[in-house]
C-alpha cells in the first residue's frame, strides 16, 4: 500500500506552489501557503521583512501590505521575473534572483523578521543555513519557519519521498537545532493539525476533505503535516 502511494505521490509532485493552477492538489498547497503566509502576518507590521526561497513572490506580496518593507528571493530566474511584473508593483518590496544560502551569506543586510517557508528541507547543509538565518536577523528579531512533518512520510509512504527534499525532520529535530542555534525554545504551530490516537483516518481527513488549512499552537494531543516554528534573535 505504501508503495503505491509513493508511486501516486510522486507522479503527482509539484514542487512549485502555482495561485493559478486549479488541480486538487494545487488547490490545496495555494491555501496551506497561503495560510502560512497568513499566520506570518501577525509578527510583520511596520517591519523590515525577508522572505527566503518566496516562489512566485504573492505571498511576499501580501506580507508587503503590512510590513515596512518586503524582500523576497529565489533561485528560479524566471519566477523572480514574473514576480516582479506581477507583484513588485511599489516601493516597499523587492524581489531578487539568489541562492537563498548565497543570498544569507553575502548580504550585509539584517532584518526584522525572517520568513523561511518549506525551504530547510532542500538544504544540504541545514545547520548552516539555519545559522545564516540567524545572522541575518536583527537583535530581537524573528524567524518563522515551517517544514514538512517527516512521521507522516513515514506514516504513508515508508520514508521520504519527494526527490527535491534532501532532508526530512521529525518535529523534535528541528526543534532541537533551532535551540542550540537561538539559545531559546521555539515556539511550534501545527498545520493540518491531526489526533494522534486516530493519525491516520485524522491525516487522510485533514488533506483531502477539509477544505480550510487551520494553524493552532502545539499540545501533546496532536500532530500535524507541517509544523511551523517561530523563535526571536537574542543578539
Amino acid at each position: 500500500m505504501k508503495a503505491l502511494l509513493r508511486y501516486f505521490a510522486v507522479k503527482t509532485l509539484s514542487e512549485q506552489v502555482d495561485p493559478h493552477k486549479k488541480d486538487f492538489f494545487q488547490k490545496r498547497l495555494v491555501k496551506d501557503s497561503l495560510a502560512r503566509y497568513n499566520f506570518a502576518s501577525r509578527y510583520i507590521k511596520n517591519k523590515t521583512v525577508l522572505d527566503i526561497a518566496c516562489g512566485e513572490g504573492y505571498g511576499s506580496f501580501l506580507l508587503s501590505k503590512k510590513a515596512k518593507n518586503v524582500t523576497g528571493v529565489d533561485v528560479a530566474d524566471e519566477i523572480i521575473k514574473n514576480a516582479v511584473e506581477k507583484y513588485q508593483l511599489n516601493g516597499n518590496i523587492k524581489f531578487v534572483s539568489s541562492d537563498a544560502v548565497d543570498f544569507l551569506a553575502k548580504t550585509n543586510k539584517k532584518f526584522d523578521v525572517i520568513i523561511s517557508f518549506e525551504t530547510v528541507e532542500h538544504v544540504k547543509n541545514y545547520m548552516q543555513f539555519i545559522e545564516l538565518l540567524k545572522k541575518c536577523l536583527k537583535p530581537g528579531g524573528t524567524l518563522v519557519l515551517s517544514t514538512p512533518n517527516k512521521r507522516f512520510s513515514d506514516l504513508f509512504f515508508g520514508g521520504t519521498f519527494n526527490r527535491y527534499h534532501l532532508k526530512e525532520f521529525y518535529t523534535r529535530e528541528v526543534g532541537n537545532i533551532l535551540t542550540k542555534s537561538f539559545h531559546s525554545k521555539p515556539e511550534i504551530y501545527r498545520q493540518r493539525s491531526v489526533s494522534k490516537k486516530h493519525m491516520i483516518l485524522s491525516a487522510v481527513k485533514s488533506f483531502i476533505f477539509n477544505e480550510k488549512s487551520t494553524i493552532v499552537k502545539n499540545n501533546s494531543y496532536i500532530s500535524g503535516l507541517d509544523n511551523i516554528y517561530v523563535i526571536k534573535s537574542k543578539f
